[in-house]
């Protein structure tokens, strides 16, 4: 669901958030897209702490981690329920 930005920043405001600048970080020319961590996609990388970044967001980045906790969920290292939370999250 999309929220035109008068409405955001009249929510903000009334939560007492006092905004000190904003705009619209799709909208540039910049050759790398803001948003390229969340595609997984290491072809946008560009620095070492870039190709972790995507990493993270990859479908190793988000296995491994999950796999992990469900294993220490087991053996009783993690309390019960987390694999479900890292699933919910998208961990």
């Amino acid at each position: 669901m999309r929220h035109p930005v008068e409405d955001c920043l009249d929510t903000l405001t009334f939560a007492e958030f006092e905004i000190l600048e904003h705009g619209n970080s799709a909208v540039n020319d910049d050759a790398v897209s803001w948003s390229f961590p969340l595609t997984g996609e290491l072809r946008y990388a560009r620095t070492p702490r870039d190709h972790f970044t995507v990493l993270r967001s990859s479908t190793i980045g988000r296995t491994v981690p999950s796999t992990m906790c469900a294993f220490l969920e087991k053996v009783g290292i993690l309390v019960s329920g987390i694999t479900q939370v890292t699933k919910f999250l998208g961990i």
